[in-house]
């Protein structure tokens, strides 16, 4: 009987060892596998809120975004101005160039969008050359001064042609700083995108605030 209890005692010591290695692998393997799905999904929710030319917030996420930091700013009663950018005589690019010149000016000027704000700030490509950006904490004189800097900026880009000349870039931008107590995003949008297209009207280059229309 001694002999068969310390039998049974070395297999059963055996088979706990077996099943705890076993069981040990199979976690390992389901907290890898429970990793890499995470991981995947990250990759997948970033794609879908990228814009794969530029590297910033497409369309979609711009607007989510941008919707929430509006009413982050209205219930803490923070100043925000919005931005709406176009690239000047994007077209002429597009036609006297080619395509992929064009999307050479749109990864640069995206690029640059990228290290010209802050964390808290939001920019995004809403448009084929037109872009929006919400500056959170940001009364007008702060705004328009970014701005400037913005546009300063992409006047000294120069995109490296295959053959001729360097191409240079400017672009026109309108800014609005926000009422508090009444905007909301498609109005400040509209707002911006008017002072705008007032810049291109004023010569392309420029920056021009809205006006308030309380006034």
């Amino acid at each position: 009987m001694q002999r068969g209890l310390a039998l049974a005692t070395l297999l059963f010591s055996v088979f706990v060892v077996r099943a705890t290695r076993e069981l040990s692998h199979a976690l390992q393997t389901s907290f890898r596998l429970t990793h890499e799905m995470a991981q995947a999904h990250r990759i997948a929710s970033h794609a879908a809120q990228t814009d794969v030319l530029t590297g910033i917030n497409n369309r979609r996420a711009f607007f989510e975004r941008a919707d929430q930091l509006l009413s982050y700013c209205q219930r803490h009663q923070h100043p925000l101005c919005v931005l709406v950018m176009d690239i000047d005589h994007f077209k002429t690019i597009n036609d006297a160039h080619g395509h992929h010149v064009g999307d050479m000016v749109l990864r640069q000027v995206g690029e640059l969008l990228q290290t010209s704000f802050r964390t808290a700030d939001l920019c995004g490509r809403i448009g084929g050359e037109e872009f929006a950006m919400v500056l959170a904490d940001t009364p007008m004189d702060a705004g328009l001064s970014m701005a400037e800097q913005l546009r300063s900026d992409i006047a000294q880009l120069i995109v490296e042609l295959p053959h001729g000349q360097p191409l240079q870039v400017t672009a026109s931008l309108g800014v609005v700083a926000a009422n508090l107590g009444s905007d909301d995003l498609p109005t400040l949008l509209q707002r911006a995108d008017e002072a705008m297209y007032r810049a291109k009207a004023r010569g392309r280059n420029r920056v021009v605030a809205a006006s308030d229309p309380n006034l």
